[in-house]
């Protein structure tokens, strides 16, 4: 920013010092009038330039700010969507590893992580069973321990 200002006071000045030099090499007559008119209307568009070019910058920086901002919202987005998606099939996974145990549950719920360095990870599976199927919390936890790497939390619903 103080870089831009410097550029425009030194263009400026210079436009100033031009102008000034050919007022006194321009021969005095018909042709001063016309002359200065000349100069004023180079001087102001020289005086408006430094700030039409900072409004457009201005657009275009709000314009990045705003392109960023809805990325960074797509970029959530989709991270959520991963997450979400990636938790159901863990659930529809678990829920078919029992199932061919013959074990039936009421409901599965998979938090998933994500870290830096591995990425995805599962926090935790919660495996909420009915009492008829109580007695196999030890068989429940054996399956999908071998099966995620992640020992369930089971309980009654």
């Amino acid at each position: 920013m103080n870089e831009s200002l410097y550029i425009c006071s030194a263009s400026l000045c210079c436009c100033l010092v031009v102008c000034s030099l050919i007022k006194l090499v321009a021969p005095s007559g018909s042709t001063t009038k016309i002359l200065n008119l000349v100069i004023g209307v180079f001087a102001l568009c020289c005086l408006v330039s430094p700030f039409v070019t900072l409004i457009k910058s201005l657009d275009e920086y709000s314009y990045n700010v705003e392109y960023k901002m809805k990325q960074n919202e797509l970029s959530d987005t989709y991270s959520e969507e991963v997450l979400r998606t990636t938790g159901n099939y863990i659930n529809s996974y678990t829920q078919a590893l029992l199932a061919n145990a013959e074990i039936y549950v009421d409901d599965i719920r998979t938090t998933i992580g994500v870290d830096d360095k591995t990425g995805i990870y599962i926090k935790e599976v919660n495996i909420y069973v009915n009492k008829d199927s109580s007695y196999k919390t030890n068989t429940i936890v054996n399956l999908v321990e071998s099966a995620l790497g992640v020992k369930p939390k089971v309980s009654e619903k």
